[in-house]
């Protein structure tokens, strides 16, 4: 099983937790298109689980663009990242799964969370 985040030392308590399950910690920044590439390089996957998120608190009117534009590169444009890197392995050998988590805040109206509420 890989198990991706930006500091793959931080999957460390993982093994202890599941001390049975092969688990390898990798670098994975889903707004890497190198780190995504990486990860997709190490091997058939057969089910990819999306669930990096970022999350910026506060009106879209007063957070810095640049906050914006992480959540949304994280948010969606990561997951789609990823989906392109895997998809083709899965396509080709005629089966795999992309799940993809998003946030319960999604379906709430939440003005704090200006940038996920509807």
């Amino acid at each position: 099983m890989l198990a991706g985040a930006r500091q793959p030392e931080s999957l460390e308590n993982l093994r202890e937790t599941a001390p049975d399950v092969r688990l390898t910690p990798v670098r994975l920044d889903v707004t890497s298109e190198e780190d995504v590439r990486a990860a997709s390089d190490l091997g058939r996957v057969d089910i990819l689980i999306n669930n990096a998120e970022s999350r910026v608190y506060g009106s879209v009117l007063h957070v810095p663009m640049t906050e914006l534009q992480h959540e949304i590169d994280v948010n969606y444009f990561g997951a789609l990242l990823m989906a392109r890197a895997f998809a083709p392995a899965m396509v080709a050998h005629g089966d795999g799964l992309i799940v993809n988590v998003a946030s319960i805040l999604r379906k709430l109206v939440c003005l704090r969370l200006a940038t996920i509420a509807r």
